[in-house]
């Protein structure tokens, strides 16, 4: 008896059964929603495009645009008298005076200095500062 009891004492380990896998695992039911989401919208984005009423274009008027009246009246200061980037930023000011003409400087000069748009800023030695 001794020896009976030892043996199960001392007990051979049974195996672990691993539990039967179901037909198709989880994994594979997720890529399989994944991929139905994913054509459901293609199809829906293409429907869209397909559906969306065409726009037409108005005609072009030909002839000149009338040019932009400044409403800063004085120059932009000579980038020769600046040295570095300011000499760069006043070169582009002189460019383009219309685009900065119509730009509001956010330094509050405006409020604090009277200035009429970003292009007064370059018409003085502020635009350097």
């Amino acid at each position: 008896m001794g020896k009976s009891r030892r043996r199960q004492g001392t007990g051979e380990k049974k195996k672990d059964v691993a539990p039967p896998q179901p037909a198709v695992s989880r994994r594979r039911w997720l890529g399989i929603a994944f991929g139905a989401v994913v054509a459901l919208g293609l199809g829906a984005t293409a429907l869209v495009r397909r559906n969306r009423p065409s726009v037409a274009l108005a005609p072009q008027t030909a002839g000149p645009a009338e040019p932009y009246k400044l409403r800063e009246t004085q120059p932009v200061l000579s980038a020769g008298l600046f040295s570095g980037a300011a000499a760069v930023a006043y070169q582009r000011a002189a460019e383009i005076p219309q685009v900065l003409d119509q730009l509001y400087c956010y330094c509050r000069c405006k409020e604090n200095f009277g200035h009429k748009s970003l292009l007064t800023c370059f018409a003085t030695r502020h635009g350097a500062g």
